[in-house]
């Protein structure tokens, strides 16, 4: 029995936001977040009320830069439930594809490995394992 269904994955965290009507366009900030890209893994961390969502939002919006949204929220305090929406913002993004095989198994490992940080570590091994061979 499958335990990533509709019950534990909100599908509208993995949907970045629409960019605000009203834009004041922040030409600094673009240029590095798509020099960011170079990078592995970019955090973007701010107070609220600072653009971070505005920003990236716009970002996303453009076919250039390879993003994967997950908006935090309610439950993501539980490895299970984090480890399950990041698996599936990985699988939506469109190099990967939804068809595709990432993730498989450490979605495997989640439901057949028990509990614990060893199991939510191997989990997020596979994925990045996954991820590296695409």
């Amino acid at each position: 029995m499958p335990i990533f269904g509709d019950d534990i994955l909100v599908r509208t965290l993995l949907l970045p936001p629409h960019p605000p009507r009203r834009w004041l366009a922040r030409n600094r900030l673009d240029r590095l977040l798509v020099k960011a890209v170079e990078y592995p893994l970019t955090v973007v961390s701010a107070s609220a009320g600072y653009g971070k969502s505005a920003v990236l939002a716009s970002l996303a919006g453009g076919d250039d830069v390879p993003l994967i949204w997950y908006t935090l929220g309610d439950g993501c305090d539980d490895p299970l439930v984090f480890l399950g929406h990041l698996i599936q913002a990985c699988r939506n993004h469109q190099t990967i594809g939804t068809g595709s095989q990432v993730g498989t198994r450490a979605l495997d490992i989640l439901q057949h490995g028990g509990s614990g940080a060893h199991v939510w570590s191997r989990t997020l091994d596979s994925l990045i394992n996954d991820l590296v061979s695409v």
